[in-house]
């Protein structure tokens, strides 16, 4: 009989929860544009490039605020099916006088508040800030590989959980192989377009090439504290009984107020760079050639010259569909579908949290991007030249691929049965634990010495255990 050296774990259905964390985010960003597939595209899902595209800060607002209306509604209706069964098991223990331990450690106390708040704050410092960095030419340096490392390293601190054989064999594959990927990317031009490499780049706009020092260790500090928020929320949701629509609410709550205080101080704040990548930082003008990060008033003045059918933005845009008609849709249309989807994003992210482990968000994000850019080379197969070189499409294309295999292997979604590395994969325990108890059960209720007795008591503890 062969034996299969590799093979594939149990999927769960959970794991939807990774492919549709993937999916939304793939329909929020293609509302504004299909830059993540084509970056020199000039309209959204519905045509055109909505006015919000081109302002961050407001857009974040409109997410957070759908984390709030959203949470809400979802957290009424979970309270009110929390609240009907607690009162089914009122009933059927109305003769014991003793409390559940959940309803102890379902009390929201300041402690809980202040974790909770914490979490939250780590959730859109990591969203928000990432989505500035990648405004500049430095996302070379995000070495994103790390990332399984902190948050193993965290959840082993929180849960007191081993790592085991196989983990520690994806691990290292992550940190040398794909590592290395990277870091050789970083000395090559992204593009046709550009003869500079990251440290070249880095040194134009610095004056030297080590500043990419403090640069990397900016992502990797921010890598560290996404981990420890991610295994946080989880915590509080395992282990203090937060619900994760709570978690949302807040999130949502903390976000609007940052991103509010952000737009009020870009509104206010000119930007007067003269250096051409720190240029990309503001992306928003006004009528008198003044650059902004963010601008509330020029987004209402915007809206309100396409309602009037004047022409925003690029004369590329598509001209079937008339200014006004863009401003209808943008408002009856692509705002309630940006709402919805966002908050679909973020409680799938949630529930991988929750459900799973927040290793497996890792997964969702090796899928996006890892599809993202294969879809560009094949869309853009005569001229991706200009967005991406072969040389730099092989090296990170490899290296996601290679991580998502990895990963795949640290969560035994793929079993390697070889030279021990299944020896501790979660099945496996499970089936050694169970024939520890049959053992022990045999022990104790078999005194015969009949063995065809002794044969079928064993058979008998076999069945029971296996249907537990």
């Amino acid at each position: 009989m062969s034996k299969h050296y590799i093979g594939l774990g149990k999927c769960s259905h959970l794991y939807l929860f990774i492919l549709g964390d993937a999916i939304f985010k793939c329909l929020r960003d293609c509302l504004f544009n299909f830059t993540a597939f084509d970056p020199s595209s000039k309209f959204g899902l519905f045509g055109f490039q909505p006015i919000l595209s081109d302002h961050s800060l407001i857009s974040n607002i409109y997410i957070y605020l759908s984390y709030i209306i959203f949470g809400l509604l979802f957290y009424y209706i979970s309270n009110k099916k929390i609240i009907r069964g607690k009162k089914l098991i009122e009933i059927e223990r109305t003769s014991v006088s003793t409390n559940l331990i959940y309803d102890d450690k379902s009390k929201i106390t300041k402690k809980k508040i202040l974790l909770l708040i914490l979490a939250s704050f780590i959730i859109v410092f990591h969203a928000d800030i990432i989505k500035m960095l990648y405004l500049f030419d430095i996302s070379a340096f995000d070495l994103w590989p790390c990332d399984i490392l902190f948050i193993s390293l965290f959840m082993r601190f929180y849960y007191v959980t081993n790592i085991y054989k196989h983990q520690k064999l994806a691990i290292l594959f992550i940190l040398t192989t794909c590592l290395i990927l990277l870091i050789i990317s970083t000395f090559f031009p992204y593009n046709d377009k550009s003869n500079s490499n990251a440290y070249e780049t880095i040194k134009d706009l610095t004056t030297s090439y080590f500043f990419f020092i403090p640069i990397l260790m900016g992502f990797l500090l921010i890598s560290c504290i996404t981990a420890f928020g991610r295994v946080l929320s989880k915590k509080l949701m395992d282990k203090k009984f937060i619900s994760p629509y709570l978690i949302i609410i807040i999130t949502g709550i903390v976000g609007f107020i940052l991103n509010l205080i952000l737009l009020i101080i870009t509104t206010n704040s000119k930007c007067d760079y003269s250096n051409e990548f720190l240029s990309s930082f503001c992306p928003v003008k006004n009528d008198n050639g003044n650059n902004y990060h963010d601008n509330i008033n020029v987004y209402f003045s915007n809206l309100n010259n396409r309602l009037n059918g004047n022409k925003i933005g690029s004369e590329d845009e598509d001209e079937t569909m008339s200014p006004r008609t863009q401003f209808f849709v943008e408002i009856f249309a692509t705002y309630p579908f940006y709402l919805i989807v966002s908050f679909l994003e973020f409680i799938c992210e949630i529930f991988t949290i929750y459900y799973l482990n927040p290793i497996y968000l890792l997964i969702r994000d090796n899928l996006y991007y890892g599809t993202s850019r294969i879809i560009l080379i094949l869309y853009k197969k005569r001229s991706y030249y200009e967005h991406i070189t072969l040389l730099q499409f092989i090296l990170l294309e490899s290296a996601e691929i290679f991580s998502l295999i990895a990963y795949s292997i640290y969560l035994e979604i793929i079993e390697l049965r070889f030279y021990g590395f299944d020896e501790n994969l979660k099945r496996n325990i499970i089936s050694r634990s169970d024939m520890d108890i049959i053992n022990t059960l045999t022990d104790i209720t078999i005194d015969s010495d009949d063995e065809d007795e002794e044969e079928d008591n064993k058979d008998k503890i076999i069945e029971m255990v296996s249907k537990d």
